[in-house]
């Protein structure tokens, strides 16, 4: 079974959209002929899970007219009827449906936004790996990946990479029976 990963790009001051709620933001980091590593993760990814607004984001801002996750299965986090091939809608508190759902794909679950469902996984211990791209941009207020109310997570770095002005960042949970985390790629 793959893991779950919280993989996703945020400000230098920790927002996943702009005060709009926009993303656009995004698209303003330089280019650099590299794709940060992005196919290599994506290679491995079985399941793509966003909430409804990472959704409509992706449809209308980031890649309007085309899928960008054709052939891998989508979950859309809501209780709105959706019709896109290959994309299915759950609800309900994450751990109710992710556990059945990792067990029925092979690879990864990317989970790639929004800022309340990444929180609720982040509650419910279900997050396996974050893995945050800080591109070089301060927002100012937006919508933040953790708001305020969340509980304390301790983390443990196990990748920290540059390129082109932008951070990533690889971070597992504590393990709290004394073990070191696990290698990386390890499952």
């Amino acid at each position: 079974m793959g893991k779950t990963v919280l993989y996703l790009g945020i400000s230098l001051d920790g927002y996943l959209a702009d005060r709009q709620g926009g993303v656009g933001w995004l698209e303003g980091q330089r280019p650099s002929g590299s794709d940060y590593g992005y196919q290599d993760f994506y290679s491995r990814v079985g399941l793509v899970v966003m909430g409804y607004n990472t959704y409509r984001q992706v449809k209308e801002e980031l890649s309007p007219g085309a899928w960008p996750y054709d052939g891998v299965p989508c979950l859309v986090c809501t209780h709105r009827p959706l019709q896109d091939p290959g994309v299915e809608t759950v609800s309900g508190p994450p751990e109710q449906w992710l556990p059945a759902w990792k067990e029925r794909v092979q690879g990864d679950v990317w989970i790639c936004g929004g800022a309340s469902l990444a929180g609720q996984l982040m509650e419910q211990g279900l997050i396996d790996e974050y893995a945050l791209t800080v591109c070089p941009v301060l927002l100012g207020e937006g919508v933040p990946l953790f708001g305020p109310g969340r509980p304390t997570a301790l983390l443990d770095l196990t990748e920290c990479r540059t390129e082109n002005g932008m951070v990533l960042l690889r971070y597992v949970p504590r393990r709290t029976d004394g073990m070191e985390p696990a290698p990386q790629g390890a499952q």
